[in-house]
């Protein structure tokens, strides 16, 4: 009935991302001021540029290939795209169809 931010997050983040963003976070720490990860739950263009400028967010990296699947979500790219205080980035993945350790955490790393 009632959901707290961590048991969402338990819900919908892989292991995968959670190891990736730890070896991001430790291997980079002089490139990488913060990241964030937290859950938008607005509708509207507006709502989403107030929670950029309370969060202090100046940039966001996007794919088109990584869409976002089941009951309840939403593509927040469009909100990127507009947001006038955020530089965003597409950048380019490829989902390759033969990796020798497919949905692993050598996925996110392989050279494209």
């Amino acid at each position: 009935m009632f959901n707290t931010k961590t048991s969402v997050f338990n819900k919908i983040r892989p292991e995968e991302f959670c190891d990736a963003y730890g070896i991001i976070k430790n291997k980079y720490p002089h490139l990488v001021n913060k990241i964030i990860c937290d859950i938008f739950t607005g509708s509207f263009q507006r709502t989403f540029n107030q929670y950029v400028k309370a969060e202090n967010i100046e940039e966001a990296y996007y794919s088109s290939s990584v869409k976002s699947k089941g009951k309840g979500k939403f593509d927040l790219i469009p909100y990127i795209k507009k947001c006038k205080d955020l530089q965003s980035h597409e950048i380019a993945i490829e989902v390759r169809e033969r990796l020798p350790e497919r949905g692993r955490l050598a996925e996110i790393f392989v050279e494209v």
